[in-house]
């Protein structure tokens, strides 16, 4: 089968992968099927209804008809996949992908350096669609290091050392290309870069093509509650749409 162009062509195609014995989509238990649902507000929803929800927390915008678009296709996914394939870790549903057991999965770039160990190559033996390839956007959270104050000025001294390593070119250059991620600064040289890598370098040309994380414009009370309803409704296929949209409003209704 072609990989396909984007998130509606892939799942259209999820009948001729089950008919060929292979799972349709590699699925983690806990965070990553709450990951799947923002991925799919900002692809299928787009950049406006992305930031009406996490940034402007719009209840109209909850209960309005692109939401409810985003809903379906959670649920439509919810509805393809089979509980008993479900895997415990992340690393395992991608290891699925390497193994060829299952098709895809929806996971942050750092699924890239489980390829790399595993001497798959990007644009060859795998390939991604940032956005679900509807919305070229990236979601730009990430994880963070910070160093205490203190009136040490030789710790203070140490700190900027290990600073200055972690964001020198050749630091940002050989951290990415072993993780799959992309640069924090845009004044290094990554044309060793993979195929998957390129696109993401592509889409940050264009300033639009940046998403704020949830994770940045939602306290943590708020993930969690979202993170919560989002996990409920994934594993339990009785929950309806109209209670998945009315929980979610009624959540960002107080959100901070």
């Amino acid at each position: 089968m072609e990989v396909p162009t984007d998130w509606n062509q892939y799942v259209a195609d999820f009948p001729k992968l089950r008919e060929a014995g292979v799972i349709p989509f590699a699925l983690a238990q806990g965070w990553p099927t709450n990951g799947i649902f923002g991925v799919l507000l900002a692809g299928i929803g787009g950049t406006d209804l992305f930031l009406a929800v996490n940034r402007d927390k719009d209840v109209t915008a909850v209960e309005g008809p692109d939401f409810r678009k985003v809903a379906q296709a959670y649920a439509d996914l919810r509805d393809a996949v089979d509980v008993n394939e479900t895997v415990g870790q992340w690393n395992e549903a991608t290891a699925q992908l390497i193994n060829n057991t299952a098709a895809g999965n929806i996971m942050g770039d750092w699924a890239q350096g489980e390829f790399a160990v595993a001497g798959k190559v990007a644009g060859k033996d795998y390939d991604c669609l940032p956005g679900l390839g509807l919305n070229a956007v990236l979601d730009t959270g990430g994880d963070a290091f910070y160093f205490p104050k203190n009136d040490d000025p030789a710790i203070t001294e140490a700190q900027l050392v290990l600073a200055k390593t972690m964001l020198s070119p050749e630091t940002q250059v050989a951290f990415n290309l072993k993780k799959g991620s992309l640069p924090v600064r845009g004044d290094v040289d990554m044309s060793a870069a993979n195929a998957c890598m390129q696109k993401g370098l592509k889409i940050l040309e264009d300033p639009n093509g940046v998403l704020p994380s949830g994770e940045q414009l939602l306290s943590s009370d708020t993930q969690q509650q979202l993170q919560d309803l989002e996990i409920e409704f994934f594993s339990d296929k009785s929950m309806s749409i109209d209670d998945f949209v009315g929980q979610f409003a009624d959540i960002m209704s107080s959100a901070d």
